[in-house]
């Protein structure tokens, strides 16, 4: 390992169904990747949400 890092910034589209009455709810997901590189691959060695709200 040669130690080197690395974040990366994330959106997701999400969108919820209701079982119940079938109503959709949207939503933007926005999550901080950490980074570490290990031989010529890159691994999540961590992350967190960011954001989210309805769109």
């Amino acid at each position: 390992m040669n130690g080197e890092n690395g974040s990366a910034i994330i959106t997701f589209e999400e969108t919820m169904t209701s079982l119940a009455n079938g109503q959709k709810e949207r939503s933007a997901i926005m999550v901080e990747v950490f980074l570490q590189k290990e031989g010529s691959k890159w691994l999540v060695n961590r992350f967190r949400q960011v954001n989210a709200e309805p769109i």
